[in-house]
């Protein structure tokens, strides 16, 4: 018998990806990374990230919802200047519920919005 993987199964695989993504080599230039929980061997369902410059810095915790959030921010909100390739890869992976367009670079973005709401290094 076929197993059916729903929308939002999907969708919380896409944000797991990002996360993994981002942890694997898209935030490391920027960001100390601490309490990573992950939900299965290749899989992240949160972490805490603080700028790695500044150890005053706040811990913000970054899970698959604030990525879902960010993904979106990123696909549709002008306010955020971000290039439209990058913004096109986020839009994609939404309409797609697929991480197959989103790279380390792509990746830092999201994390960064959700993090600062907006794009601060790179």
């Amino acid at each position: 018998m076929a197993t059916t993987v729903t929308t939002d199964e999907k969708r919380a695989e896409l944000c797991s990806d990002v996360l993994v993504i981002a942890l694997d080599g898209g935030i490391g230039y920027w960001a100390v990374v601490q309490n990573v929980i992950r939900s299965g061997e290749f899989s992240v369902s949160s972490m805490q990230v603080r700028d790695s410059e500044d150890t005053d810095a706040a811990w913000f915790i970054v899970n698959r919802p604030e990525i879902e959030r960010a993904l979106r921010r990123t696909a549709s909100d002008s306010t955020i200047r971000i290039r439209r390739d990058i913004r096109a890869a986020a839009a994609v992976a939404l309409a797609e519920n697929d991480a197959s367009e989103v790279d380390c670079e792509v990746a830092d973005v999201v994390v960064q919005v959700a993090v600062f709401g907006d794009i601060i290094f790179g």
